[in-house]
């Protein structure tokens, strides 16, 4: 009897090592990561220092550059800081965008302009980053983007002259809400890092959760306060049609509180 419980706990011993190495496999595989820049200079410093956090944490980059990220971003900055090992740019691409994207099972957006996002939610890809961002979420890969580049209520884009009517805000979000919904994991420029690594090493399904609680607003438009007034790790129903604010996803991203929009 007791040779058997010393078998069995020898076989539980071993079937718990092997899952660890493979999960350590696993996530080793998703820190190589292919990072897509489409061209906005929106939170481009702090995004590379997110990046460098990433690095620090065990990734490794290869870069893709669009056009208009070519020509607006310094590239001899992106080189010596991130040292990618492949340099990709768009007017050099020698093959179709979703062959580059394939070995790659996370891809990262530090700064998504305006009219890509736009793209993407209207499910058109008629460039190659749309192509590769598109392509990856249809996988079901770890697509992370920061949203700074795109985002209405972005301060920086106020400083630089935007004045957008509430319409156009509410479009401009509603792209962004639908990436969200594709299964882009969306951050700000400076949350890249603790994002993306959240993502790829989720917690432990056997670690302790806050118990949720349910809440419920029929407002039409959900801003930041309603959402730092309810406990971490609550649900928040709202109306099918209620407009989400980015700055009210960013406090639910911080405070753990999930948003569900009624059917």
């Amino acid at each position: 009897m007791r040779e058997e419980k010393l078998l069995e706990n020898a076989e539980e011993a071993l079937v718990a090592e092997v899952v660890r190495r493979v999960a350590e496999k696993l996530i080793s595989v998703q820190k190589k990561a292919l990072v897509v820049y489409t061209g906005s200079l929106i939170g481009f410093v702090p995004a590379l220092v997110s990046l460098q956090q990433l690095q620090q944490a065990g990734f490794t980059f290869d870069l893709f550059l669009s056009k208009s990220a070519s020509k607006l971003l310094n590239v001899d900055t992106l080189r010596t800081v991130l040292a990618p090992g492949v340099f990709y740019q768009e007017e050099q691409l020698d093959r179709a965008p979703e062959l580059l994207a394939a070995p790659y099972y996370t891809v990262i957006v530090p700064a998504l302009t305006v009219n890509t996002a736009a793209k993407i939610a209207a499910c058109i890809a008629d460039t190659p980053a749309a192509r590769i961002i598109s392509n990856s979420m249809m996988r079901g890969k770890n697509v992370v983007i920061a949203r700074d580049g795109c985002c209405p209520e972005n301060a920086e884009r106020a400083a630089k002259g935007y004045n957008m009517t509430p319409a156009l805000k509410a479009k401009l979000s509603a792209n962004l809400e639908t990436l969200r919904d594709f299964g882009a994991a969306l951050c700000g420029c400076d949350t890249l890092a603790f994002k993306t690594i959240k993502l790829i090493e989720p917690q432990s399904p056997t670690a302790p959760r806050a118990r949720a609680a349910d809440f419920s607003s029929a407002k039409r438009v959900i801003g930041r306060r309603e959402v730092v007034s309810l406990p971490a790790g609550s649900l928040l129903r709202v109306s099918k049609n209620a407009l989400v604010t980015q700055l009210a996803y960013d406090a639910a991203y911080q405070r753990g509180v999930r948003i569900e929009k009624e059917v």
